[in-house]
């Protein structure tokens, strides 16, 4: 299973209208996500195929804007996966159901980790986002007994055309290629 995102320079009304049109989830993020960009307008699409076909996917969906700005394809993967395959990044996101958004800010920049909100599903859903495991089970352990935790996803980016948009992140573990999760 991969998951595509198309980051686009678009009108947020074009954005939404493109993505309803061709049944695509349209993703508006804001917050620390790890970039300089204060928001990010992207589609989020999940492809049950091979890693080909999930390719030219993406692409079809990049056709549809006129600015795109980033292409990134994602595998899903499990708790102990053995990973056999070669890939950019791992990235860790768990989403929560958050009242007290200074307590949430505060436990996962102390920690390490980044902030996110679609503001599309609204302001008390967020989600923190690591490059490590280690350090995204650390904080997801300080989350749990405050907020209502909501799921993890975990993914090793396997394609990324602009890996800039990124460039606050920090992680000493992000080259390691083949190993255990």
């Amino acid at each position: 299973m991969y998951e595509s995102h198309v980051t686009v320079e678009s009108d947020y009304d074009e954005f939404i209208e493109i993505c309803t049109l061709n049944k695509l989830k349209p993703v508006v993020i804001t917050g620390d996500t790890g970039s300089l960009m204060l928001e990010q307008k992207m589609t989020s699409k999940f492809h049950n195929c091979d890693y080909e076909t999930a390719y030219l996917e993406m692409n079809n969906i990049a056709n549809l804007f006129k600015k795109v700005i980033r292409k990134k394809l994602e595998k899903i993967i499990s708790k102990n996966t053995i990973i056999d395959f070669d890939f950019k990044y791992k990235e860790f996101h768990s989403k929560f159901e958050v009242t007290n958004h200074d307590l949430f800010k505060n436990i996962i920049l102390e920690n390490g980790g980044h902030i996110s909100v679609n503001k599309i599903k609204g302001n008390n859903f967020r989600f923190f986002s690591t490059r490590d495991e280690k350090k995204h089970n650390e904080i997801l352990n300080l989350l749990t007994p405050y907020f209502k935790y909501l799921g993890t996803i975990r993914e090793c980016v396997v394609y990324d055309d602009n890996e800039l948009i990124d460039s606050n992140w920090k992680c000493q573990d992000c080259p390691l290629k083949k190993y255990i999760i």
